[in-house]
């Protein structure tokens, strides 16, 4: 019979205030100089994301509602667009390779929504498709960021933010 050792060493994390996190040690004192980490909120942003990917599209919304995002997933740019014709978004999260049309066609039509707010919508497209001809097509069709699947988190966060920010300038 073969056995396995394992030694387990948890850190805690203490709330000190509303969205400050501090790194303890066992006992529970502060660790080092840790200085309580920043996480973004999105409150109240109303998003839109749109992707064919069941578990995208809930990994995406369960994100965002926890940063304190209004979130709508739909699968398809059909989907999509009846949503648009009837409720006003802050910013679009769209996969490219969609199965009705594409996301650059799909684009092209929010572009064109006769809800004005819409029509400016900043938009983020999601793909598979990690070339850098490939990014250059996404941004010359409008789309102001681009991220690769598999999506690094964070990193998704880090540009919601940053084209909420942008949005909030303009309004």
């Amino acid at each position: 019979m073969c056995r396995i050792g394992i030694t387990v060493t948890a850190c805690l994390l203490n709330c000190t205030d509303v969205g400050d996190f501090v790194l303890t040690t066992e006992a529970g004192q502060p660790q080092g100089d840790v200085a309580p980490v920043d996480f973004p909120t999105l409150n109240g942003l109303r998003v839109l994301v749109v992707d064919n990917d069941l578990d995208t599209r809930e990994l995406f919304t369960f994100v965002l509602e926890e940063k304190g995002a209004v979130v709508s997933a739909v699968a398809s740019a059909c989907e999509a667009l009846e949503v648009m014709q009837a409720t006003p978004f802050d910013l679009l999260i769209s996969d490219i390779g969609l199965p009705d049309i594409d996301g650059f066609r799909f684009l092209r039509q929010v572009r064109a929504l006769a809800v004005a707010s819409n029509a400016q919508i900043p938009a983020m497209a999601i793909t598979g498709f990690a070339d850098d001809k490939m990014r250059l097509q996404i941004l010359a069709a409008g789309f102001q960021q681009t991220l690769t699947k598999p999506t690094d988190l964070d990193q998704f966060v880090a540009i919601v933010v940053e084209l909420a920010e942008r949005q909030r300038q303009f309004v």
